[in-house]
């Protein structure tokens, strides 16, 4: 602030200043007028003036003093909820270096490695083709259960379809679920077999990978920190993860009907690869990249990034 200048003076004090010069002027003209009346008027007509006069000075009062106490309220607030501003802003400048950290840079092969996708959909599609194989070839093969067991101890949770609940669980007569031990008529050819021609993917299982990563995105989206509109591209960024999960459900049911026709004998299981399964997830899934640019745009320009780097 430079000495002297009028301009630089804050904005309180020069309404303090101009009320001040405003009083100053009224009683000067009143002292004036109250002059000229005690010479030229009467002693009635001087009395209801003073009382007039009197009464006006209260009013200017009373305004100075207003004005003055809202001036000073106004300053108080800003020096109050500043510190609080500033203190909220730090904290949001943490979470948004979590969600750039996430996601910028990430391309749809890392988002699959995060996510365990491939794991997943291989290891799910092992189980369909150990299904086939006890299904069709039962008598020519012993599948060693406590392996397949031990191949996933890495899955701890499963998601399952509306057709598929349905399906398996019924309710009696009352509001406990009753699980069926039976298959679903769907499921069952001619001689009790699978009609694998129908088969229908209805479940699939998801590995404690998944489950950590995919928390870590809903403990982002619970800040409260965060502006609407970025927890909402948050929300629709989880939204594909979860789509791509049940996707897997649709990728095996369509391989699951092929297998009649790719296997026709035992020896011919042995060739089975999941790499082929893994190009069609990849052909059909969602582009989990193209949320993650808009996550990391949205984050960049709230921040004015590119204006402050310039």
């Amino acid at each position: 602030m430079t000495k002297g200048n009028p301009s630089s003076l804050p904005r309180s004090l020069k309404f303090t200043i101009v009320t001040a010069l405003f009083g100053l002027s009224a009683y000067l003209i009143i002292i004036t007028a109250l002059s000229i009346y005690s010479v030229f008027g009467d002693v009635k007509s001087l009395k209801s003036l003073t009382v007039s006069v009197r009464d006006l000075f209260n009013i200017l009062f009373y305004a100075v003093v207003s004005a003055i106490s809202i001036l000073s309220y106004l300053s108080a607030k800003k020096t109050l909820f500043t510190p609080i501003k500033t203190e909220i802003f730090k904290m949001q400048i943490g979470v948004f270096q979590e969600i750039l950290a996430a996601f910028q840079n990430r391309t749809n092969i890392d988002f699959s490695e995060q996510f365990d996708f491939f794991h997943i959909l291989s290891g799910n599609a092992l189980l369909m083709m150990n299904e086939y194989i006890r299904d069709s070839f039962k008598d020519q093969v012993n599948i060693d259960e406590k392996a397949i067991k031990e191949n996933f101890r890495d899955f701890v949770g499963a998601v399952a379809s509306e057709d598929y609940l349905a399906s398996r669980f019924f309710v009696p007569e009352g509001p406990s679920l009753m699980d069926r031990d039976e298959e679903s008529e769907a499921d069952i050819g001619v001689g009790g077999q699978r009609n694998w021609s129908e088969y229908k993917c209805g479940n699939v299982r998801f590995t404690k990978k998944y489950a950590v990563e995919s928390k870590k995105i809903e403990h982002l989206i619970a800040s409260p920190l965060l502006p609407v509109e970025l927890r909402q591209k948050l929300e629709a960024f989880h939204q594909a993860v979860l789509s791509n999960l049940f996707l897997t459900m649709k990728i095996l049911t369509d391989v699951g009907r092929t297998l009649p026709d790719k296997f026709t004998d035992l020896e011919s299981t042995r060739d089975y690869s999941p790499l082929g399964i893994w190009t069609l997830f990849n052909s059909e899934s969602e582009s989990l990249e193209t949320h993650a640019h808009e996550i990391a745009a949205f984050v960049r320009d709230y921040l004015r990034i590119e204006e402050l780097m310039q």
